[in-house]
């Protein structure tokens, strides 16, 4: 079927896809607004189920990049650096009508929603190798700006255009290209326990890539200050939950992933707030 944009892979099995990426952003946006919507309540919480539709929807976006595609054996490491910094230019170039402090939360929870497995800068310990050694400047496959109009027109989300979608990409391939040297290499990062100075300097290499993140976050003062980490808290957890149980028991093997407490919960959360929402799994 011919969708105007290309059919690209979130997850692959032995080399074969078993899951496309348009549907497994699309179940994770319907589960991480619904978990908002009708979950939290108070003025705190208003307009957070935007906020996590469009983190649900750009979160793996990063796996569209060519080198993921056409390795289907080498796997998506560091797909969320790359994801977060797609969804940077987005909001950043004022693509889609969304307020100018709410790219914070979206950042940082895409960033963070792998954490749990690992911190970010040894999930992308071989991205630097992998992008270092790539023929051309091309990252990413034609139309992805198609597929991204078509996820965020498809729940109602104003696009301004699909220029300024186009110009993000754009963007966002010089971004991965002028910073490959921050990004760490496998064959020189050791990973070690605690914050060492590699470790610290990888992460101020990652925050350079978002350069308006700590400017917009240092000016928020008291209050607002606190409520903005709340948020950035309360929407990477949504995230990390919404993508979990799509990946692991959508997904996977659904008897395996409720051997363990965890899954157990998530999917009565799950079937309780979203027995409504018709979720594909592949």
């Amino acid at each position: 079927m011919n969708m105007g944009y290309p059919r690209l892979c979130a997850f692959y099995k032995d080399k074969q896809c078993i899951e496309y990426l348009d549907t497994h952003l699309t179940n994770v946006a319907i589960i991480s607004a619904n978990i908002v919507s009708k979950s939290l309540h108070g003025k705190i919480y208003e307009e957070m189920d935007k906020l996590a539709l469009i983190s649900g929807l750009l979160h793996d976006i990063g796996k569209a990049m060519n080198l993921y595609q056409k390795e289907p054996g080498k796997g998506f490491s560091g797909h969320e650096l790359v994801s977060a910094i797609i969804a940077y230019n987005i909001i950043v170039n004022k693509c889609i009508d969304i307020e100018e402090k709410s790219f914070l939360p979206i950042i940082y929870a895409i960033l963070v929603h792998h954490q749990a497995q690992d911190p970010l800068p040894w999930r992308v310990s071989n991205l630097g190798d992998r992008l270092s050694n790539i023929d051309n400047n091309k990252l990413f496959p034609d139309l992805l700006d198609k597929l991204l109009l078509n996820l965020l027109e498809k729940f109602g989300l104003k696009v301004f255009s699909e220029k300024c979608i186009r110009k993000a990409i754009e963007s966002s391939e010089a971004t991965l290209l002028n910073n490959i040297h921050v990004i760490p290499r496998r064959h020189s990062y050791v990973r070690k326990t605690g914050l060492n100075k590699e470790y610290m300097d990888i992460v101020a290499g990652i925050e350079k890539m978002f350069p308006l993140y700590n400017e917009v976050l240092d000016s928020l003062e008291g209050e607002e200050y606190i409520t903005m980490l709340h948020i950035l808290r309360i929407l990477s957890g949504i995230l990390m939950i919404s993508d979990k149980y799509v990946s692991v028991i959508c997904r996977g093997d659904r008897e395996k992933a409720l051997s363990n407490p965890y899954y157990i919960s998530i999917e009565k959360m799950i079937n309780t707030i979203c027995k409504e929402e018709k979720l594909i799994c592949n």
